[in-house]
């Protein structure tokens, strides 16, 4: 709430947001991706229902900028046996559905930015 108030009260102002909104993209092997926000999902909800059209965005640092489905046996959880790939993939996939909110996802519209699309 406070977030919400303080975009609406004086924009979306990175540096006194603890920067942009951070994470990386997921792909399967369809082609079909999805950028995994890890860092400022508080931000992205409050701008989100502001209005916004796009929001500059930044990837994780040390991760990698893609996740590809195709890599699944290497992925830490299910290497070091925690997740089976079944599992893993079970989850990976949950990321690159449309949500629930009418088909709206973020995807890239420029260099570090997404915008808002219907699928």
């Amino acid at each position: 709430m406070v977030c919400h108030i303080n975009i609406k009260k004086v924009g979306f102002k990175p540096a006194y947001f603890d920067g942009y909104p951070r994470g990386y993209f997921l792909s399967n092997s369809q082609g079909v991706w999805a950028f995994a926000l890890r860092e400022g999902m508080h931000r992205m909800a409050a701008l989100a229902h502001l209005g916004y059209k796009s929001v500059p965005v930044q990837f994780m640092q040390h991760y990698p900028r893609l996740i590809q489905q195709s890599d699944c046996p290497k992925w830490p959880m299910i290497r070091e046996g925690y997740l089976s790939e079944e599992q893993g993939l079970d989850i990976f996939m949950q990321y690159l559905k449309a949500p629930d909110s009418g088909g709206i996802v973020w995807a890239p519209e420029k260099k570090n930015t997404l915008k808002r699309v219907k699928v």
